[in-house]
């Protein structure tokens, strides 16, 4: 489990709360006190995670990435700072043991997805 606070920043465009990442992990469940989470879409462009509270959101991270060929991506994603409150979110992050090799599912493979 992973608590992130990202304070208020008079000047939210000269700081980042996280930079780009992806999780290295199977699975990540966020839950977060206010917006400030962004993805990275294929084409390099930025989008606002809409907050709803009470929601929680869930993202694949490298590992499932593997495990699915390549058919389920670990997307980019970062925190942004607010001007005027701070952020308070709370990862529960899934993985398998870092120390064992990861490939894709069997059944994932085929003449397209090697």
């Amino acid at each position: 489990m992973a608590v992130n606070c990202y304070p208020s920043c008079p000047e939210p465009n000269l700081a980042l709360g996280m930079p780009t990442h992806t999780d290295y992990g199977t699975l990540t469940i966020l839950n977060q006190s206010h917006q400030g989470l962004e993805i990275m879409d294929h084409e390099k462009n930025w989008h606002t995670v809409p907050y709803i509270e009470g929601a929680l959101i869930v993202q694949l991270g490298d590992q499932f990435e593997v495990i699915s060929n390549g058919r389920y991506k670990s997307i980019p994603h970062r925190a942004i700072l607010n001007v005027q409150r701070k952020r308070i979110s709370i990862a529960s992050l899934h993985s398998m043991q870092l120390d064992k090799k990861v490939g894709p599912a069997p059944e994932l493979i085929d003449e397209q997805h090697k």
